[in-house]
């Protein structure tokens, strides 16, 4: 419902990330599994068809939200030990350090990351997670909807223990692919594909490519200390602003940026190297 997978992939292929892997899930918002893995394989076959480099590999997980211990401490909580924390632990283990850590974006619940640091809290020295998920308050954020209100629980945990940046910077994106470009968008399955499924979520709660758009784009998004603060009265993770916070809060930004982004991907021609 974003253009989340095919920013990721497009700038894969022209050398700016490295994409090591993906978790597909399910969530309130989309619960169907398969439904999910078809869309997710269905992207992943355009790009190989299209000679896309650097094309990675998924795991499909179906994961509950991890649940409070009566003690309320962090450690005595029950992992799920679900497929995705199994292979997020095998990916910060092969691709993460301290000085170069795994980042770990998520357009989802953060389940599988707190569950992956409940079996090897030492993936914390590897990773970092940034998230699409909550909104801004007068005091700092919450980490609750879109997507954080799936598992509070979760959120306790990353905030907490995780290296943890919180993305609420939501633009329409309803005009990143507009009818009038269709023409302009590569002859080949990737534009294809791109034309398919144009009509994407409208609204400020989609545009989840803004996870991705923080890092390439430097006037995306006002950049802010924050803590962890408890959880508020409406059951979600509270976060204020502290000028010595371990974790980062991104919001407001230029609404335009990631459009521009997204086009030049589509437009270079790194993209698509010839066979």
């Amino acid at each position: 419902d974003s253009w989340f997978g095919e920013m990721a992939l497009l700038a894969a292929s022209t050398g700016r990330i490295d994409v090591v892997g993906v978790v597909v899930n399910t969530t309130a918002y989309h619960e169907a599994i398969d439904e999910n893995v078809e869309g997710w394989q269905g992207l992943l076959d355009a790009a190989t068809a299209s000679g896309m480099k650097n094309v990675p590999t998924f795991v499909r997980s179906v994961d509950e939200a991890l649940v409070r211990p009566e003690d309320g401490n962090i450690d005595s909580t029950s992992p799920n030990d679900s497929d995705a924390a199994r292979y997020i632990i095998d990916m910060a283990m092969q691709h993460g350090s301290a000085d170069l850590p795994l980042v770990v974006i998520t357009a989802s619940k953060l389940t599988e990351i707190a569950d992956a640091y409940l079996l090897e809290p030492s993936i914390a020295d590897r990773t970092y997670v940034v998230a699409t998920l909550g909104s801004e308050t007068a005091e700092g954020c919450i980490m609750g909807a879109p997507n954080g209100e799936q598992d509070v629980w979760a959120g306790n945990i990353v905030a907490q223990r995780l290296r943890f940046m919180q993305v609420s910077n939501y633009y329409d994106q309803d005009e990143d692919v507009p009818d009038s470009q269709l023409a302009e968008l590569p002859a080949n399955p990737f534009g294809d594909w791109v034309k398919s499924k144009h009509e994407v979520v409208v609204g400020d709660f989609g545009a989840d490519q803004a996870t991705l758009a923080v890092f390439a784009l430097p006037d995306f998004g006002n950049v802010q200390r924050v803590a962890y603060d408890g959880i508020g009265e409406d059951g979600t993770v509270v976060l204020k602003h502290d000028a010595a916070g371990c974790c980062w809060f991104v919001s407001g930004g230029n609404p335009e940026a990631p459009k521009t982004f997204l086009w030049e991907l589509l437009r270079d021609p790194a993209a698509f190297p010839s066979p």
